[in-house]
């Protein structure tokens, strides 16, 4: 574009002065004035400074400031925060050491405390069990005390009878039923092999238990310890001797002798125990164990002497 003061830019900003391109601002500088443009068809322009106005850069001079004062107030707060955690968390920190510091002293001062709050008097020393049949050793005689405490002297025989006892005894003391069952099945296998086909007891030596006759008075009752709960004796009522005539009648060799008997005496006797299918001798106890532990046994005496 050509104009009478030079050729403008195509952008209007600048005029061509013949040696350099010259701002159109310029013009006055360099007196030329602002030329006006003419366009084809009709109207014309007269080419004006483009500079901004001052408000303009006072507004955006303002919003870099806010904008910079954020930006640093961001900085400083996450700053702070950091600042904060750390310190909570080295609080929690020596919290946790100071609780631990003090269950641990608390743990290691609580067994001297318990020590003497909670010292236990000694266990009292166990009852000594209650005493049983001790086995016999094999020889010519023993000594063992009868149910009121006396000393006895016991033949051979007598003397392997209650050791076999002493062996059933000690069998069923922890056994359980069945244990029992077969512990008095042994016993009675071994009885009958020491006492023979007769079932014979010749001069054993006992104490007598006691001496008494049944309802009515028509026969002798007796019943003698060969050792402490091991008994030898006759029915005591009709009805369960009916069929094993164990009872002393009246009027016979062994009544007569009854009469000068009391509890306590130290006798010699001679009897034949009641033969029992199952179990060689028969034994009285209504519960098996009980027939261990402490047996009865039935037996028909033919001779009893007072020592």
């Amino acid at each position: 574009m050509t104009t009478p003061g030079g050729s403008l830019s195509p952008d209007g900003r600048h005029r061509w002065d013949g040696t350099r391109w010259v701002p159109v601002d310029d013009a006055a500088a360099t007196g030329h004035p602002p030329q006006t443009l003419s366009f084809p068809g009709g109207g014309s322009y007269v080419p004006t400074s483009r500079k901004q106005p001052p408000w303009i850069w006072i507004a955006a001079g303002v919003v870099a400031a806010v904008v910079l004062l954020c930006g640093f107030g961001a900085v400083i707060g996450a700053v702070s925060d950091e600042g904060t955690d750390a310190d909570e968390r080295t609080g929690q920190a020596a919290d946790t050491g100071d609780d631990t510091g003090d269950d641990k002293g608390d743990d290691s001062a609580a067994p001297a405390g318990d020590a003497s709050a909670t010292a236990e008097p000694e266990p009292e020393p166990e009852p000594e069990p209650a005493p049983r049949l001790a086995e016999l050793p094999e020889v010519e005689a023993a000594e063992l005390g009868g149910s009121t405490g006396k000393a006895m002297t016991l033949p051979r025989a007598e003397r392997r009878f209650l050791a076999i006892v002493a062996d059933a005894q000690e069998a069923a003391a922890d056994a359980n039923e069945i244990g029992v069952v077969q512990a008095r099945h042994r016993r009675g296998q071994q009885l009958c092999r020491l006492l023979g086909s007769g079932l014979q007891a010749r001069s054993w030596t006992a104490v007598v238990d006691s001496v008494e006759t049944t309802l009515g008075g028509d026969a002798g009752v007796l019943e003698l310890s060969i050792a402490d709960g091991v008994k030898v004796a006759t029915w005591n009522n009709s009805l369960s001797d009916f069929d094993d005539q164990t009872l002393i009648k009246e009027g016979s060799p062994v009544w007569r002798l009854l009469a000068e008997l009391e509890e306590g005496d130290v006798v010699r006797f001679t009897a034949s125990f009641v033969r029992d299918e199952e179990n060689c001798v028969r034994e009285s106890s209504l519960i098996d164990v009980n027939g261990l532990l402490t047996p009865t046994f039935i037996a028909r005496f033919s001779a009893v002497e007072k020592l």
